[in-house]
């Protein structure tokens, strides 16, 4: 019984640290980062596209975890650049407030693939989190984004309440 313990410890061991990631992900220019500009992202004109979910809680609470008070995406098309605009605006202060996914699409053969993104872009014991990213030498195509906004505050003993919203923009065209 031991030399068999033995062998299967050695097997989970060998498994657990000589496992090799089966798939990398590609990523192009991640972007730099540039100030969240709020004239900018609420401008209204052809060259912006904005998020089809955004929403404004300031009067009244339609959400039932009651984390996220705000929520805005915005892709504007400049020249040969993207800018991307976003801002997740919690109730009061909480834990954990940002994104967990941010992705900026290309039409490709008539299907969106990836052309960039940002994972797990948090910001910690405050209310609001805003990402501002400017994409540069954008090749001609139709573009959109979308991301998950995120807060997290705590909870009952060690159970956090989260929520997590999705949103997503209408495409601009980069000619």
């Amino acid at each position: 019984m031991k030399k068999v313990l033995c062998a299967w410890l050695t097997a989970l061991t060998m498994f657990v640290f000589c496992s090799v990631p089966l798939a990398a992900s590609a990523q192009t220019d991640a972007g730099t980062d540039i100030p969240y500009d709020p004239i900018a992202a609420s401008q209204i004109n052809e060259n912006t596209a904005h998020g089809l979910y955004d929403f404004d809680n300031s009067e009244i609470s339609t959400r039932a975890s009651n984390i996220i008070r705000a929520v805005t995406l915005t892709l504007v098309k400049d020249g040969h650049t993207l800018k991307l605009y976003a801002q997740t605006e919690s109730v009061g202060i909480v834990l954990k407030v940002g994104f967990t996914e941010v992705v900026v699409q290309r039409l490709v053969n008539g299907e969106w693939t990836t052309y960039t993104q940002w994972t797990d872009y948090y910001f910690e014991n405050t209310g609001v989190c805003s990402l501002g990213k400017a994409i540069t030498n954008v090749p001609s195509g139709t573009y959109r984004a979308y991301c998950y906004h995120y807060a997290e505050k705590d909870g009952f003993l060690f159970w956090n309440d989260k929520q997590e919203y999705y949103n997503e923009t209408s495409t601009v065209v980069i000619s």
